[in-house]
């Protein structure tokens, strides 16, 4: 297996920030930022060691979806990336106004469909629903700018990053209401998780109390996976596993609360404590999460035991996208050597930050394979298996 990624680096703040500038060394947050006010940024990443496997891509099926940008440069289309073939094509949601851009998405579930979240400055946020040939746009909901009692829009916003939609049963979670929370070396947000049926747009249910890191559906679409702060105390610890988010300043050594992974049945509204962990990813089999410490160590939780193992990615820089069968892992990823660097020309101060690969790994082997070559780190991608 590849030796696992430098994790030496800052404490994250999460005040629009990338999530992978926190597990940058600091040298290279310095790069990062001198680059993206002077010029590009030099040297580019640290490249993970060759070669490449070259058939693992041919064995995924499903899609891969990610924010894309027009001629104009407006970033309101949706990139549709095919697999295994890697065929792909743009659609277009309908857009209000020329100022809402993609904040987040998610999907495609098994009939094609994939939630967008539409945002613009000082207008509602857009939940809606549309198919990955680009038919059947539908709004699901509409959600305020900001927080009723919040301070602003960036630090209280109506609407969470993350959208998640259910491989089955047509459901979609979002958190929104949400206010700031500033916990010891990490500014959070806190706010309502809402489950959407898409067919009726009607709110099934809510839970206060959901941490903006992160939603994750079973494959059964019934329960959902999300983070909330419970007592240290209360909130089970990785007892085999001493290191993970409990050690260094940049974890949660010394809070009082900690996030913790917690899963809500939709259909019992029965509330169950997994973990502590950040940024939960179900897996395929629905027996698995994958959870991360704000050091970017990854792990994997046994529901059956509640045992935590450790989880190595070659490369692995930024959040998991998908726990496939067969105990493939989509993920991002530094870039590979060999490979050439491309940057962003978007952006005001943070025009040319690197772009990223986004990468499929097998766990049993360890051997990997790069699915596309460069996305934006400051989008979202998803992926999901239409029948």
């Amino acid at each position: 297996m590849a030796a696992e990624e430098d994790r030496s680096g800052p404490k994250p703040v999460r005040l629009g920030l990338l999530e992978v500038v926190a597990e940058l060394p600091i040298a290279s947050i310095l790069v990062l930022f001198t680059g993206c006010i002077l010029g590009p940024p030099t040297p580019p990443l640290p490249a993970v060691p060759g070669p490449e496997a070259t058939g693992l891509v041919k064995e995924l099926s499903g899609y891969l979806v990610t924010p894309a940008r027009l001629e104009s440069g407006e970033l309101s289309a949706i990139r549709v990336v095919a697999l295994p073939s890697l065929e792909e094509h743009v659609i277009r949601p309908t857009m209000p106004d020329r100022t809402r851009f993609i904040h987040g998405l998610s999907g495609p579930d098994e009939e094609g469909r994939i939630a967008v979240i539409q945002r613009a400055t000082h207008r509602p946020y857009l939940v809606k629903i549309i198919h990955v040939d680009g038919s059947g746009e539908r709004e699901i909901a509409r959600v305020p700018p900001k927080t009723a009692g919040g301070k602003h829009e960036w630090l209280d916003p109506g609407i969470g990053d993350q959208v998640s939609i259910s491989p089955v049963r047509g459901r979609v979670a979002f958190i929104r209401d949400l206010l700031g929370r500033q916990m010891p070396g990490a500014y959070t947000k806190v706010g309502t998780l809402e489950i959407w049926d898409v067919e009726t747009a009607d709110r099934l249910c809510t839970k206060s109390g959901a941490v903006d890191w992160g939603i994750a559906w079973f494959p059964d679409g019934r329960r959902v996976a999300y983070v909330e702060y419970l007592p240290s105390e209360q909130a089970p610890m990785p007892s085999e596993d001493e290191t993970f988010g409990r050690v260094g300043e940049r974890n949660f050594q010394g809070w009082s609360e900690v996030p913790t992974i917690t899963t809500f049945d939709v259909e019992t509204r029965e509330r169950t404590s997994i973990g502590l962990g950040i940024h939960p990813v179900v897996s395929a089999g629905g027996d698995q999460i994958l959870v991360r410490d704000l050091a970017g160590n990854l792990r994997a939780i046994d529901l059956a035991t509640r045992k935590y193992s450790s989880v190595e990615l070659p490369g692995l820089f930024g959040p998991v996208v998908a726990y496939l069968p067969g105990e493939r892992v989509v993920y991002w990823s530094r870039p590979t050597e060999g490979r050439a660097v491309q940057r962003s020309p978007y952006g005001s101060f943070r025009a040319g930050l690197q772009m990223l690969p986004i990468k499929v790994c097998d766990l049993s082997t360890g051997e990997f394979q790069t699915i596309t070559e460069a996305i934006d780190p400051r989008h979202q991608v998803s992926f999901g298996a239409k029948d």
